[in-house]
């Protein structure tokens, strides 16, 4: 019986051996598997397998996963927002520039031709308009009324803002655009699109919408020249007008030089005799005018009663003061001096005796 007893429990020890043996061995790692993160080879998260993108730089495609939290989901394909130029700042944002950071950089060309105020088609200034002015479609005039219809930036006509685009976008034609391309196909003058030039006009010309430069047209309300001019009370007043779309049809002044400019001409008839002055003047003491006075509508050297070029007050308005006799008939015309034309409102002031 004893020797019974002994054998079951040798062989009661040898079973339990081996049944130890084999959990250690399942335990273990087999001399083939994997080492993460070093034999596993590329990985691509939940976000689908990396292609190749046109420009260099991955796209991940999602697979339904969803994107890193790194890139944003862009109808399927998990892009980078900030440096992808197909989508800078969001997603089907292109960019024609360079995309930093989510923001698109474009160049753009400020021009400030025939604008005395206002935006310079690239966020910068071309000028402000004294006390009392408003800059009206680059001009400085004396009133005006700001309109933003159809506009979502760029300027209200009267030197107000319609608002402001974000970084890295600029105010086309009253829009934010993220990018532009000068175009000045088919056009000589005028605006490129993007804030740019394709060219001026001579003296005597405008540009028309299409871009082209046709001759300048004398514009509704007379004072074309002497014999239509624009009347003023005989209590004397003011006249505003710009040279704008005036023919360069000068007459002879004495004085200043008119060469090649247009004149604009008005007339009065003072109720009393005595002295009366007579003004020309801009929004700024920059515009510069020459003022000349005739006592008859040939408007010619030998009836001309009084001429200024520069008044003396430190700037360049026109002033002449004169002996005048009631019911006479008195012609006084405007013109540019030298080869210049302002594009700002010109008042004319007549202080009768």
């Amino acid at each position: 019986m004893r020797s019974w007893t002994s054998l079951g429990i040798l062989l009661l020890t040898a079973l339990l051996l081996v049944s130890a043996g084999c959990r250690s061995r399942s335990r273990g790692s087999r001399p083939d598997a994997p080492v993460p993160g070093r034999d596993a080879g590329p990985t691509t998260g939940d976000s689908g397998p990396v292609e190749p993108r046109e420009d260099g730089g991955p796209v991940i495609v999602d697979d339904g996963g969803g994107c890193p939290e790194a890139l944003t989901d862009c109808d399927g394909a998990c892009v980078d927002t900030s440096y992808d130029p197909s989508h800078c700042g969001g997603c089907f944002l292109p960019c024609e520039g360079s995309c930093v950071e989510g923001t698109c950089t474009t160049s753009c060309t400020p021009s400030c031709s025939d604008r005395a105020c206002g935006d310079d088609g690239c966020g910068g200034s071309c000028g402000s308009c004294p006390s009392g002015y408003f800059c009206s479609s680059g001009a400085c005039v004396s009133s005006c009324t700001p309109s933003c219809s159809g506009l979502s930036c760029g300027d209200d006509g009267c030197g107000g803002s319609c608002g402001t685009c974000p970084s890295g976008y600029f105010c086309s034609g009253g829009e934010c655009a993220p990018s532009c391309t000068p175009s000045c196909s088919g056009r000589t003058c005028g605006s490129d699109g993007c804030g740019g030039s394709c060219g001026t006009c001579s003296s005597g010309y405008t540009c028309s919408t299409s871009g082209s430069c046709v001759p300048d047209t004398p514009p509704p309300g007379g004072g074309e020249s002497c014999s239509s001019p624009t009347s003023i009370s005989a209590s004397g007043g003011t006249r505003s007008f710009t040279f704008t779309g005036r023919v360069a049809d000068h007459t002879p002044f004495s004085c200043g030089s008119t060469t090649g400019n247009p004149d604009v001409v008005f007339s009065w008839t003072p109720f009393t005799s005595g002295t009366a002055s007579i003004r020309a003047a801009g929004p700024t003491t920059s515009t510069d005018t020459v003022l000349a006075v005739f006592s008859s509508s040939l408007c010619s050297s030998s009836y001309e009663v009084g001429c200024n070029d520069d008044d003396g007050s430190g700037g360049y308005s026109s002033l002449v003061t004169l002996s005048v006799t009631a019911g006479t008939n008195y012609y006084i015309a405007v013109a540019p001096y030298g080869t210049s034309r302002p594009t700002e409102t010109i008042t004319v002031t007549v202080t009768a005796p």
